[in-house]
């Protein structure tokens, strides 16, 4: 009995449970359905209609070589994209796309972009912007500095000097202002030596529009705390020589001493030289090697460069600006001779420079070897003597050497021949232009004779009364210039005695040369002049 009642009450909740899940699945368990809204004609996917522009391009650069472009997509009917630069497809890209990122540019370039929706009617109209890739990275490294001259050359002691340098660099957005080497140390140089340092005074990951560079060298005395003075100048040195303009030195001293009131080197002996450079990005900043660059007593040499530093240079030589102006040797000599000419040096320093001039024949070898003084700022003539031996043609070298080192070098080429055998030819006597063997001691009468070959020089022609038993008299005599080719010379005079007169024999002629009678007529009548009374 009571196992039969247990058993109706279970029932009972059993019943009563499945009840309440059925009542449930009527109010909770309906299927859904989506509701239904009809379609407006502006959301079809209408492809038979163009499709809206985009709007609101707009492009940043990433790097030197990457452009980020992003813009609103106003259209639900587009296929995809079109992405141009400067008037070229660079991409098409799907729909709904609303970012791109142009790649492989060049640094520093400025690009116009544009992008159009398209589908099968066609492409949208344009939205466009102008982008400009980051400037290439920058760097400034000083390889090697050298001077001329670091001291007055009148001072008694001309030791090395103590080099500092003064740098500005700057490209408009990032500016560096110190002076190197740090501390109190300095670089050791003599007057045209060259040291290395291999420095890098300049960084920047994105170039700004220009490059500018200032460097004022100058020797650092202990006596007049010139470092410490420099050092106190640069808040306002500083933004002079990084102003973005070719601007002279003396200007920026000029400027410094009106902002100041008082000169930037009080003894102007410390100031060394200097050196300015302005690139722009049209000049690629200066890229590439500039070597022995400066003013005065100061020269250095940079390497401006952007990914890549450039391979190491030797290690230059730093010379005084001496050369060969001329040489004005003849070209065509005569063996056997001294020649007499000029070589003309040319001194473009501020100062006197002593250099040695060797002068080497590839015939004979070494010819000479002199020092020589040329003033500062000017050109000095130097005498030379050559005697050419033997025959042939020969180069003439010219080299001016410094401390052992060729400033300059000049060549010449220079034929000597053997003279032509030398040669006088007696024409005759004349008289009144008619040529005659005998004449009266009342006429005038003409000598004539040629000359050919042999050496150049000063001549004498001489005619001389033969006197019988006694010393001949010289009745006249013509001093000549002779070019050692050939020439006709004349003589007149007229005979003081005829034959017979005064122990006169006749007339007869000479040539002497350097004190010796180096021709002369023969003893015979003709040609020897006979001179009659009437």
């Amino acid at each position: 009995m009571v196992r039969r009642q247990l058993y109706y009450k279970c029932t009972f909740l059993i019943a009563i449970c499945i009840f309440i899940v059925c009542l449930a699945g009527l109010v909770g368990c309906t299927p859904s359905y989506p509701a239904y809204t009809p379609s407006t004609p502006q959301e079809q996917q209408d492809t038979s209609q163009l499709p809206d522009s985009p709007s609101n391009l707009t492009g940043e650069p990433v790097s030197q070589q990457v452009v980020s472009l992003q813009w609103s997509d106003n259209s639900n009917n587009e296929d995809g994209f079109t992405v141009y630069r400067d008037g070229n497809i660079v991409a098409t890209i799907g729909k709904n796309s609303i970012i791109y990122q142009d790649t492989g540019l060049e640094a520093g370039q400025t690009y116009q972009y544009a992008v159009r929706a398209y589908n099968e009617a066609g492409e949208s109209g344009t939205c466009s912007c102008i982008v400009k890739t980051l400037n290439p990275p920058l760097n400034v490294t000083i390889n090697y500095i050298g001077v001329k001259f670091d001291h007055d050359p009148s001072e008694l002691f001309q030791g090395p000097g103590d080099i500092r340098l003064v740098l500005v660099v700057s490209d408009g957005k990032q500016t560096i202002e110190e002076i190197i080497p740090p501390g109190e140390g300095s670089y050791q140089l003599n007057d045209y030596e060259t040291m290395e340092l291999n420095q890098r005074i300049f960084h920047t990951a994105a170039a700004g529009d220009y490059l500018k560079v200032g460097i004022i060298a100058y020797d650092d005395d202990p006596e007049t705390l010139v470092s410490d003075m420099l050092q106190a100048a640069l808040p306002v040195l500083g933004p002079l020589l990084g102003i973005p303009y070719a601007g002279e030195i003396s200007a920026i001293f000029s400027a410094y001493e009106e902002q100041t009131g008082k000169p930037l080197f009080e003894n102007k002996d410390d100031y060394v030289g200097y050196f300015e450079g302005l690139w722009g990005s049209d000049e690629s900043w200066g890229i590439g090697q500039h070597n022995a660059v400066g003013t005065e007593d100061f020269r250095v040499w940079l390497s401006i460069w952007s990914d890549n530093q450039p391979s190491p240079i030797p290690k230059p030589t730093l010379l005084p600006d001496v050369t060969i102006q001329s040489v004005d040797v003849p070209a065509e000599v005569e063996v056997g001779r001294d020649y007499t000419y000029y070589v003309t040096l040319r001194n473009g320093e501020s100062r006197s420079v002593t250099v040695t001039l060797k002068i080497h024949s590839s015939v004979t070898g070494d010819v000479s070897s002199q020092s020589i003084t040329v003033p500062a700022n000017s050109i000095k003539d130097v005498p030379q003597t050559t005697y050419f031996e033997p025959a042939g043609v020969r180069t003439v070298t010219y080299t001016i050497l410094y401390d052992s080192q060729e400033l300059d070098s000049v060549s010449r080429t220079v034929e000597a021949e053997a003279p032509e055998a030398f040669s006088v030819n007696f024409i005759g006597w004349y008289v009144d232009g008619t040529k005659v063997n005998a004449t009266t001691k009342d006429e005038t009468v003409t000598a004539r004779i040629t000359l050919s070959g042999g050496d150049a020089g000063q001549y004498q022609l001489r005619i001389r009364r033969d006197i019988v038993w006694a010393s001949d008299e010289t009745v006249n005599e013509l001093l000549f210039s002779y070019d050692g080719v050939s020439d006709t010379i004349v003589l007149s005079f007229t005979p003081p005695y005829a034959t017979g007169e005064a122990s006169t024999d006749g007339y007869h002629i000479d040539l002497i040369k350097d004190g010796y009678i180096v021709w002369t007529l023969t003893d015979a009548y003709p040609p020897r002049l006979r001179v009659t009374i009437t």
